[in-house]
């Protein structure tokens, strides 16, 4: 494993649920463990991409990652609207004005979540999954959950490679 192991497993020793705080427990892995994770969809490789969103934008890679999953399976089902698919749209983000953004990569939409969160939730006091989720997502009431859920899912995979 790459990083300091201790402090990757203290930051996956996390209580998430709805009300966790996506921006005081950041992830302290290294992008090999994300990468690990993400081994086998559309999305494998860009642990980079989600650790330089992380830090430029301080919302928990974990976290972006659960949004993905949730809005698109890690890129199985991109955004779409009447125009067609929006292949890079792996998060489900809309333009101003109305439509998906059409994002030129994986990168560049991991990118725009990070800037849109923080923009539009963190820096307005939103900073728990529940309350993100009001807004971002209003009228499905089981996102939260399912993004909860997804944090789950990669945290105790990741700390069951560092207990191997």
């Amino acid at each position: 494993m790459d990083g300091n192991g201790e402090a990757v497993i203290d930051s996956l020793s996390q209580n998430y649920n709805k009300n966790f705080n996506v921006t005081k427990n950041l992830f302290k892995g290294s992008a090999a463990d994300l990468n690990k994770y993400l081994e086998g969809t559309k999305m494998a490789g860009q642990g980079a991409a989600l650790l330089e969103a992380q830090k430029k934008y301080g919302v928990n890679a974990l976290f972006l990652m659960a949004i993905i999953e949730t809005e698109s399976e890690y890129g199985k089902a991109p955004a779409r609207d009447k125009s067609g698919v929006k292949p890079y749209n792996v998060a489900g983000l809309k333009k101003r004005g109305g439509g998906y953004q059409n994002n030129a990569s994986y990168e560049a939409c991991i990118d725009s979540l990070g800037s849109s969160l923080k923009r539009l939730y963190i820096n307005n006091g939103k900073v728990t999954v529940e309350r993100i989720r009001q807004t971002y997502c209003p009228g499905n009431n089981k996102w939260s959950g399912k993004v909860v859920g997804e944090m789950k899912n990669i945290s105790s995979n990741i700390l069951r490679r560092y207990s191997e």
